[in-house]
């Protein structure tokens, strides 16, 4: 497999769009096979659980936003709708469903990503090109590379990891050097998100009022 491939945004893009539609799949067979009450007690719960749970970690080190509670609500909905898609699988094929969630995870860009820097995808994959990716998909780089190095990764694996991190600082301070103050003024952890600071500052000013 091409490790250009495994690390690009294609892939990421494919296997993201893939989910979905199985996730969709997923939610239509829990509708059908599940009653509607069980439904909307399992999503609501995992939904109040992760959103609490993502808020308590993120105000840990973040101050509390607009961007901040739209990833809150974002990835609640995201655990409930996977719940209930998990659920639905179960419902109509039984736990051999779960092959299928494993499927999925082994073959996350994630995972594959871990699965090529520890050399069973053909070894270290080529530098990213920083300057071709959004915003968000920068501070998802920067967030990242952190797995490398706290992992203990040795020699050309290490130095590559440590060199990707630099890159994602100079280009996030070259793009946007207020939201890269701001961010640093919050004296923020190895792995923190960037995120908040860039996407809000890629924002557009609401419309004067007359």
């Amino acid at each position: 497999m091409n490790s250009r491939l495994i690390d690009g945004a294609r892939y990421a893009f494919v296997w993201k769009l893939a989910s979905m539609c199985l996730g969709a799949i997923g939610v239509g067979a829990a509708v059908v096979f599940v009653p509607p009450a069980t439904v909307l007690m399992i999503f609501l719960v995992v939904a109040g659980v992760v959103g609490s749970v993502h808020l308590s970690v993120a105000l840990g080190v973040e101050t509390l936003s607009r961007t901040l509670a739209a990833e809150v609500v974002k990835w609640a909905v995201r655990a409930g709708l996977a719940t209930l898609a998990v659920c639905g699988y179960v419902a109509s094929v039984g736990l051999s469903a779960f092959v299928l969630v494993l499927l999925v995870a082994a073959a996350s860009p994630p995972a594959v990503r871990r699965l090529s820097q520890q050399g069973f995808l053909g070894g270290a994959s080529p530098a990213t090109d920083v300057t071709t990716l959004s915003d968000e998909e920068l501070c998802r780089l920067w967030q990242r590379s952190f797995s490398a190095v706290r992992d203990g990764q040795e020699g050309a694996r290490l130095q590559s990891a440590i060199e990707e991190r630099q890159r994602c600082l100079d280009e996030l301070e070259r793009r946007r050097p207020e939201a890269f103050a701001r961010w640093l003024d919050a004296m923020p952890v190895a792995a923190g998100d960037p995120s908040r600071y860039y996407l809000a500052a890629a924002e557009p000013d609401p419309p004067e009022r007359d």
